[in-house]
């Protein structure tokens, strides 16, 4: 109970002592009773009681707000043991110590508020409520005082004797009217209780009825739980169970585990059922439960659903959370207890990964071993090679590695370790020799060149560069022989020997060129040649004009565009504009002879794209703009739009073309989405220009299809909300026809401004959401970017 005793300060003395009359409450407290209720409220940690009364039939109560302060969860039980399920809290006066609720319940009995300004010094008045949760306990006095406090506050005196659980409780006068609200009492003192009047809820109740702005203590539980009651109102199945499925997933993520696998058991779609059990596992996992009884309730959440497929799928997931939760035996039961041999071989891999993890190496091996499936025997044995690696145990690792029977599964676990090796600086020949003669001993030749790759380049990270470079040279496959090639001379120029990498560069130059047959590939192999090129900041005239002439001679136009655009983005970055800007010009060329349009559009669209990531923003908008395709063309704007946002770039003229340009697309379909492209990285750029918003929202308007236009204009108005121009975002959300877009597109605002941190705006929104789903979706969003910005989510 609030303890404000410093208010005695500031009153204003004007007690008048009366003898109290003898009245007889009987009939009042028999007629109201049942419409005073006692409220629980609780978090995580701790549980209090207080009083509070029914206002309204629809299940508004009233009740102080230090009753309710930091408590989540909240219950109003009656006088006849029936429970209100509380929605939400619509408001809050913390100054005058008041909470309004919102209770589940239709044609509830309600108290009739009376006028405080009428209340006399001295007139009899009665209070029901629940002192130390005795619900129904009358008591009985007078007003001994009106206490006016500073700013124009009042209190009531009262002398009915109050106690701890007794906030909330109705103040009657003879008439039965609610006259205040108790709200605390000195215990130094013997009845002296204080109420707030009934005209000070009165304020508050109006100002909800007018939609003024209101304090409501947003909490995470209280949306999620006022989302599941909206959620369970969708009348079809299928939206329904999507839209639980995102309330059992973020409840977890709100740590509220029991009440996240009750939602997800209660979902009626098997599939939705399992993918939302397999998300409340994972996040148990990720906040480290080790609770059985939780694990035991998902474990028969699972095995309760029908489809044994299903079964099977749900059962792995919770196997695999229990596994990363660090509950090693017992995820390795419930793996073992999986119907389907693939599921069962999934989950078993996962518990021998854990096990890894955990340094249990040769319980780990064991695991894998056993599982019957061979893609995930081998992948199992991976991940336990990977684990030891990481741990430093370099020679346990290689061994794991060596027993894998698949050519290609060997090679990728020693990619694992000598990546592994390379970030822990390893130096000891022995060891480098060992991986070596693994890779070596790999019988495909593709699968041997990858492994060799994957060695030659954590060589040269690891600073071991000479050896690096004779193991690249060594490699039969010309593609991974140019590739580490080109990774140890970026190697030798981090470490400051650029003439050593300056002839490495060359060889790996040469091998793309003349030894890689296949033009696709070659064009790959020098993309890859030239951005090792750029990274290493290489400005020799030379190696350019060797990467050059070697992107010309490739005869295909399509991948001599591709090759040329590479080498060109990457003389930019090099910081060789003017280079660039010529080598692009020659990009163009070889794009535009190709005489197929769709193949020529996808060229122009990979120039275009090349030319943004080179910070060339209006070449690129021109060359977007002349490909043919629709399709093609808005994708390119798309990309244009996209690094131009990446880059922060607020040129008015450069959006206005990029709106210009999405403008200009025929097909009604492409050109919506172009629009969006475009919306949102003005948006995400932190364009702010009205008169850009203004041509994005008439591009839009002008879409004659009434579903793309509206789909168009959500889009417009997503943007808007995400660049801060909230009114404006509402108005267009508001105009669309289409009443789903319309409510996606209100949905959308209200996300964008729960990320910004204006919690009742966007709850308010959320509220006023028409579609069911989206409300539910708009509450989960909002209940979700408060668990964020409070750190709260796991």
């Amino acid at each position: 109970m609030m303890r404000k005793v410093f208010w005695l300060l500031s009153l204003l003395f004007v007690a008048i002592a009366t003898p109290q009359e003898a009245v007889d409450w009987s009939s009042l407290v028999e007629k109201y009773s049942p419409a005073v209720v006692t409220l629980v409220a609780a978090d995580a940690t701790d549980i209090v009681q207080g009083s509070g009364f029914l206002i309204s039939s629809d299940g508004k109560i009233v009740t102080n707000f230090h009753v309710i302060e930091g408590k989540p969860m909240l219950l109003a039980r009656r006088q006849d043991g029936s429970f209100l399920n509380i929605l939400q809290v619509l408001a809050i006066d913390r100054e005058n110590d008041l909470a309004v609720l919102q209770a589940e319940g239709r044609n509830l009995p309600f108290l009739p508020l009376g006028d405080s300004e009428a209340v006399k010094v001295g007139e009899a008045i009665c209070v029901i409520g629940s002192p130390f949760a005795l619900e129904g306990s009358v008591s009985t006095g007078v007003i001994s005082a009106v206490r006016e406090l500073r700013g124009g506050r009042k209190l009531l005196q009262i002398t009915a004797p109050v106690s701890k659980g007794s906030s909330g409780s109705p103040v009657f006068n003879r008439k039965g009217e609610v006259i205040g609200v108790v709200s605390f009492f000195l215990s130094e003192g013997q009845n002296i209780n204080f109420a707030v009047p009934v005209n000070t809820l009165k304020a508050l109740l109006e100002k909800m009825r007018k939609g003024g702005p209101l304090t409501v203590p947003l909490d995470p539980v209280s949306l999620l739980n006022e989302a599941l009651q909206v959620a369970k109102s969708i009348e079809i199945a299928l939206r329904r169970s999507w839209a639980l499925e995102d309330i059992a997933e973020a409840m977890a993520k709100a740590g509220m585990w029991e009440q996240a696998l009750q939602v997800a058991e209660s979902i009626e779609i098997a599939l939705d059922r399992s993918s939302a059990l397999s998300s409340v596992a994972e996040a148990m996992a990720k906040a480290g439960v080790r609770e059985q009884a939780l694990w035991k309730q998902a474990l028969q959440v699972a095995k309760s659903i029908e489809d044994a497929y299903l079964r099977s799928s749900a059962l792995r997931s919770v196997a695999e959370a229990m596994a990363k939760a660090g509950m090693l035996e017992q995820a390795l039961q419930a793996a073992k207890s999986i119907e389907d041999a693939l599921d069962r071989s999934l989950a078993l891999s996962s518990v021998a990964e854990a096990m890894a993890k955990a340094g249990k190496w040769e319980q780990a091996l064991q695991v894998a071993k056993s599982i019957e499936e061979a893609g995930f025997r081998e992948t199992a044995l991976k991940c336990a090679a990977k684990a030891m690696a990481k741990a430093g145990k370099w020679e346990q690792a290689l061994q794991a590695a060596k027993s894998i029977e698949d050519a290609s599964w060997r090679s990728l676990a020693l990619e694992d370790i000598a990546k592994a090796m390379a970030k822990a600086g390893v130096r000891e020949q022995a060891l480098w020799e060992q991986a070596l003669q693994a890779a070596k001993s790999i019988e495909g030749a593709g699968e041997r060149s990858w492994a060799l790759r994957s060695v030659a380049e954590a060589m040269a990270e690891a600073g071991v560069r000479e050896q690096a470079l004779q193991v690249a040279k060594s490699i039969e496959g010309a593609g991974d022989r140019s590739s580490a090639l080109s990774f140890v001379a970026e190697a030798m120029v981090k470490a400051g020997m650029k003439e050593e990498a300056q002839r490495v560069f060359q060889q790996a130059l040469q091998v793309a060129t003349r030894s890689i047959k296949d033009a696709l590939f070659r064009s790959e192999a020098l993309r890859s040649v030239a951005e090792a090129m750029a990274e290493a900041g290489v400005r020799e005239q030379a190696l350019w004009k060797q990467a050059l002439q070697a992107a010309k001679s490739i005869e295909i136009a399509l991948f001599r565009s591709w090759a040329l655009s590479s080498v060109a983005e990457a003389m930019a970055k090099a910081g060789m504009k003017e280079e660039a800007q010529r080598v692009f010009q020659q990009a163009l060329q070889a794009a535009k002879s190709i005489e197929d349009e769709e193949k020529r559009s996808l060229a122009l669209s990979s120039v275009a794209e090349a030319m943004a990531e080179a910070g060339m923003w209006e070449q690129a908008l021109q060359v977007a703009k002349s490909i043919e395709g629709a399709g093609d063309r808005s994708s390119a704007l798309s990309s244009v739009a996209e690094a131009m946002a990446k880059a922060g770039v607020r040129e008015q003229a450069l959006w206005k073309q990029a709106l210009q340009v999405a403008k200009s697309i025929e097909d009604e379909e492409k050109r919506s989405w172009a629009l969006r492209s475009v919306a949102e990285a003005m948006a995400e750029a932190g364009v702010r220009e009205q008169a850009l918003w203004e041509q994005a929202l008439q591009a839009a308007k002008s879409i004659e299809d009434a579903s793309w236009r509206s789909f168009a204009l959500s889009s417009v108005a997503e943007a808007m909300a995400k660049a801060g121009k909230w009114e404006q975002a509402l108005q267009v959300a508001g105009s669309i026809e289409d009443a789903y877009w319309r409510s996606s597109a209100l949905r959308s605002v209200a996300e964008a401004m729960a990320k910004a941190g204006k919690w009742e705006q966007a709850l308010q929104v959320a509220r006023s959401i028409e579609d069911a789903y989206c409300r539910s979706s708009a509450l989960v969003s909002i209940a979700l970017a408060m668990l964020e910005k409070e750190g709260k989510g796991r």
